[in-house]
């Protein structure tokens, strides 16, 4: 199983993030929106079982290459990463985006996004692997506002697979793409709250995580982790 969560900041509730891995036997955990720096160490520390930005936890048993996309150009209006995902006889790329909400204060439009998100898509498909995309793009993925971004995923045969809220307010916020032909993904994704609390046991997320399941291709293993 897997799962991707916009945690607002893992400093005050990294261990119960961890407690949530292992309690649900996680392969990979993708997390938007960390907060995390390089003086974090003993943060990193808690959320590893045996061990604003995107981070991925993964079993030891899987091998993730950090892909360069440098070549498709330098994104202003989002952060990623992207992986290539290889675990026994499978291998497939894995995506994974953060976009902060547009203020009068970082000046960011959702114009340029939607500019910058089809060009990091065209490059995204041209890799014949499989495709995971998934991660927090702060549009409301259900609202008619989105018919550009819903045009751009069709375009390029891709689709979107999360209806449902991923906020305690409303609106689904966060969403999981993969190719519309694909032999993955494993049943229907479900949106599902972590029940994550602080250190002093006051709930601490006002996002849900997105729960997928890809054709089984892991073994039980430690975890390891890449920012």
């Amino acid at each position: 199983m897997s799962y991707c969560l916009n945690v607002q900041s893992a400093r005050n509730k990294s261990l119960s993030i961890s407690d949530y891995i292992i309690r649900n036997d996680l392969d990979i955990v993708i997390l938007t929106e960390t907060w995390l720096t390089d003086n974090d160490k003993s943060v990193l520390a808690e959320l590893v079982p045996n061990g604003g930005g995107i981070m991925m936890i993964f079993k030891g048993n899987i091998h993730i290459h950090v892909k360069d996309c440098s070549q498709s150009g330098k994104y202003t209006h989002f952060e990623y990463i992207t992986c290539m995902v290889t675990s026994k006889n499978k291998s497939f790329c894995l995506s994974s985006i953060y976009r902060p909400p547009p203020s009068n204060a970082n000046g960011l439009r959702t114009s340029v996004f939607l500019q910058e998100w089809e060009d990091y898509i065209e490059h995204l498909v041209s890799d014949p692997h499989e495709l995971i995309i998934t991660g927090d793009v702060n549009l409301h993925i259900d609202d008619s506002d989105t018919k550009q971004m819903n045009s751009i995923l069709d375009a390029y045969g891709l689709t979107q697979h999360i209806t449902e809220p991923t906020h305690r307010l409303g609106h689904t916020l966060d969403f999981l793409v993969t190719r519309t032909q694909n032999s993955l993904l494993g049943g229907v994704p479900t949106v599902t709250d972590p029940h994550l609390y602080n250190s002093i046991g006051q709930a601490a997320c006002d996002h849900l995580g997105i729960s997928f399941m890809l054709i089984k291709c892991y073994e039980t293993s430690h975890y390891q982790d890449i920012l």
